[in-house]
């Protein structure tokens, strides 16, 4: 073979490859998040809000949390509400999932939904049962 024929294979052979490096992103399938699906999840969340003077104010845990970015909107299975009021447990509110706008100014209890206080001194115990719940945690009235 001649070193003509040689140069010309090498040469075709580097420009293959420049060209097969060059192009290589644009067999790729880039994916972005999906407006209607999740963007974030979290497995066992729990979120501590606390009043002014540092004392819990209420606690939220779930075993998932999702975000979906096209609605804002924030889903919980299995969550559970507590509110506290002077370091004590007020009331205990469960049920079987929920939904939040990203601001949580006001949780959605879905499905069947436990409330439930407990006796004190001053107030007697409560417990009620409902089905889809809207609840305000930064009112109290």
């Amino acid at each position: 073979m001649s070193r003509t024929a040689v140069f010309g294979a090498l040469a075709a052979s580097a420009v293959l490859t420049g060209w097969l490096l060059y192009n290589q992103n644009s067999y790729t399938d880039p994916t972005s998040p999906s407006e209607h699906g999740p963007d974030m999840f979290v497995k066992g969340m729990q979120l501590d809000v606390l009043d002014k003077t540092g004392a819990l104010q209420y606690r939220l845990s779930a075993d998932t949390m999702n975000h979906y970015p096209g609605s804002d909107e924030i889903t919980l299975t299995q969550p559970v509400m507590q509110v506290f009021e002077n370091e004590e447990l007020l009331w205990h509110i469960e049920s079987e999932h929920s939904e939040m706008d990203d601001a949580g100014e006001s949780v959605k209890l879905l499905g069947e939904v436990r409330i439930r206080r407990e006796e004190t001194a001053d107030n007697r115990g409560v417990v009620v049962l409902t089905r889809d719940l809207v609840v305000k945690p930064d009112s109290r009235t």
